[in-house]
């Protein structure tokens, strides 16, 4: 026999509904692609052909140079970023080099200059003297062949050796005798050009000692 004093909720079934448990949204990053980072273990890339080297404005790599360092640059097992960076080492001193090399060449042009500006047979008030630089002219021209004149020229001005005292002396020295005519002696024509034709010639004794009896 059922308890009467039972609460009739009690007695009665209650159907309780199931509940659905909701996951939370997630949301999706979308992917960003990043470059594989060299390991440890990688062996630097050598290339099968190195490209052109990059070179400063003005600066041309010397072609049998660079051929005779590209089996090298292979052999280390260079790439072309580590071979580009001897050659800019290279570049580097050699331009260094060819500074350093022309300032001595001025400096030394200018004290030749110098010294022959201060020779006062050859210059005078800071100029060389114009008899000067006419008879080492003429002399020049003396050769009778325009072009080689003008390559000697060019020569003396690209070697700087026209700015030398010595030379400027020797060849001004030269030049004199080679351009100066020589005094005439005043004694009339030669004796032999007086001859009648049908005369006999002089002997050689006689033609070389004239007052010998």
């Amino acid at each position: 026999m059922k308890d009467q004093t039972q609460p009739l909720t009690s007695q009665t079934e209650t159907k309780t509904e199931p509940t659905t448990k909701t996951e939370p949204e997630t949301k999706t990053e979308p992917k960003v692609e990043t470059k594989a980072e060299p390991k440890a273990g990688d062996k630097p890339v050598v290339p099968e052909t190195y490209a052109d080297f990059k070179v400063p404005d003005g600066f041309t790599l010397n072609k049998e140079a660079v051929e005779a360092a590209l089996p090298v640059f292979k052999e280390l097992g260079l790439t072309q970023e580590q071979a580009q960076k001897l050659v800019d080492v290279q570049t580097k001193r050699e331009a260094e080099l060819a500074k350093s090399g022309q300032g001595d060449y001025v400096a030394m042009r200018q004290g030749w200059r110098d010294e022959v500006l201060a020779d006062t047979s050859l210059s005078a008030g800071g100029k060389v003297k114009p008899e000067v630089l006419q008879t080492i002219g003429r002399a020049i021209d003396g050769i009778n062949n325009p072009k080689l004149a003008a390559e000697f020229r060019q020569v003396m001005d690209t070697t700087g050796v026209g700015d030398n005292p010595a030379f400027v002396r020797a060849f001004f020295a030269m030049a004199q005798q080679l351009t100066e005519g020589r005094p005439t002696t005043g004694k009339g024509p030669s004796e032999l050009g007086q001859k009648a034709p049908d005369s006999k010639p002089q002997s050689i004794a006689a033609a070389m000692y004239p007052n010998l009896k």
